[in-house]
């Protein structure tokens, strides 16, 4: 994911740091897997 992301920028000699997060504007729906929803909190817990 971390390539993609850094692919999807397009910044020249960018290295992020551990505390950078991945923007949903630089993917398309696409680029995104189903999730199963079993392993996610309960709302209003």
């Amino acid at each position: 994911m971390r390539k993609l992301w850094l692919h999807a920028i397009r910044k020249e000699n960018f290295t992020p740091s551990t505390t950078r997060v991945i923007c949903e504007k630089h993917f398309t729906p696409e680029d995104y897997e189903p999730i199963s929803r079993k392993n996610l909190p309960i709302e209003g817990f």
